[in-house]
């Protein structure tokens, strides 16, 4: 018993005289916390800014600091049916399309189907202008959106019709209608037809 006492106590020794011989290990390193990155500028954050002309897949765009953007043009295209997208994303920044500026589908001038999404606010003059082929032009908002004067110009707008989604109070229709005569237009304007009556269900 003594023995194992003396040879217990050895052990202890020789362990205590190791770990105040060995070296302290270095501290891990602390690793930073990521950064955002922009195009062109690596140090700074990620924020919307005021820029004209700006290429992106649906065309130009001018953006703002406020997070929204004016569609400039679209990107030239033989297609009759062109679609607008709510959003864009530039260097990282997400932007919703907020207005039609004026001459956005020169590019577009086969177009006969023109749709806009529901965050639009504003069509601006001569936004049409050259769409000469334009027969329908969707708006998927629930609100009557604000049309310059002149938005129309260029194009017989007697032979478009508007149409407007079916959550679009008969208030706000009425506004609409308004609004697209006091600029200029003569066409009609109509519900969309909900999908079983277009597929004759």
């Amino acid at each position: 018993m003594k023995r194992l006492k003396k040879v217990l106590a050895c052990a202890l020794m020789v362990t205590l005289t190791f770990s105040a011989a060995a070296p302290k290990l270095a501290a891990a390193p602390k690793i930073a916390a990521a950064t955002k990155f922009e195009a062109g500028s690596p140090t700074t954050s990620i924020e919307p800014e005021d820029k004209n002309n700006v290429t992106v897949p649906s065309g130009k765009v001018n953006t703002k600091k406020d997070g929204s953007v004016t569609l400039a043009g679209v990107k030239k295209t033989s297609k009759k049916f062109v679609k607008i997208p709510s959003s864009v994303t530039v260097y990282g920044v997400r932007y919703k399309i907020t207005i039609v500026k004026a001459n956005a589908f020169a590019n577009a001038r086969r177009a006969t189907n023109i749709k806009l999404p529901a965050t639009i606010k504003q069509i601006n003059k001569n936004a049409f202008r050259g769409v000469t082929k334009l027969r329908i032009l969707t708006l998927k908002g629930k609100k009557a959106i604000r049309i310059k004067k002149g938005a129309f110009n260029g194009i017989n707008s007697r032979r478009v019709t508007v149409k407007v989604s079916r959550k679009m109070p008969k208030k706000q229709v009425k506004l609409l209608r308004k609004r697209l005569k006091k600029a200029g237009f003569r066409g009609k304007v109509k519900y969309i037809l909900p999908v079983w009556y277009r597929l004759g269900v």
